[in-house]
């Protein structure tokens, strides 16, 4: 085993090409042979087994052709829970078995599948916060924030186009006033500038 291999309990992030060696090998290979491979303590490559529900002994349901094509064409935008609930398996072995196919999960904060993106067109303006919360499954916070940043308007909420001056005074404001004192300077609310600071990328005092 070369340095560059050498095992570390360093906490760093698994790569892809990392869980998909695991997923491939774990039933074939010992955590020590493992651990020589990708540089991992043979502790780690055990406990990140048991963390994707890895088993060396116990059988494997054969994945079938309509499950791999579910993953292949849905796990970018449904993510593991959903296919999981639709198929039966366990979230932990969806998320391995992407992997394994090099397949990444794209529902984070900045991604709206293109239903969603038409939806919002259509009927934010005429659907309060709470209904569009119940309809999409997402946050408030996430709502507001994709309202913002795409110049649309949610019914029940305060409508505020901010300029580019307005920005940059909040930005240089916020940390030196509470937000509804900084809300009362642009004749709108606490929870319109804290909107303004999440599109802007600004962590929220609590």
């Amino acid at each position: 085993m070369d340095k560059k291999n050498k095992p570390t309990t360093k906490l760093t992030r698994w790569t892809p090409q990392e869980r998909r060696y695991l997923t491939t090998h774990y039933k074939t290979m010992s955590a020590k042979q493992i651990s020589e491979h990708i540089g991992r303590t043979p502790r780690t490559i055990l406990t990140k087994a048991n963390l994707l529900g890895l088993r060396k002994n116990s059988p494997t349901k054969p994945w079938t052709a309509k499950e791999i094509d579910m993953i292949r064409t849905k796990y970018p935008e449904w993510g593991p829970k959903k296919i999981a609930k639709i198929t039966g398996r366990k979230k932990t072995a969806i998320i391995a078995k992407a992997a394994e196919m090099r397949i990444k999960y794209l529902y984070h904060y900045d991604y709206w599948s293109p239903d969603e993106i038409k939806f919002m067109k259509q009927y934010a303006a005429g659907k309060t916060k709470k209904e569009l919360v119940e309809i999409l499954g997402r946050s408030g916070d996430a709502i507001m924030n994709y309202a913002f940043r795409n110049g649309l308007h949610v019914k029940g909420t305060m409508k505020k186009n901010w300029n580019k001056d307005e920005i940059r005074r909040v930005l240089n404001n916020h940390k030196l006033m509470s937000y509804k004192e900084l809300g009362a300077q642009f004749n709108t609310t606490a929870a319109a500038i804290k909107t303004l600071l999440r599109a802007q990328k600004v962590r929220i005092r609590k």
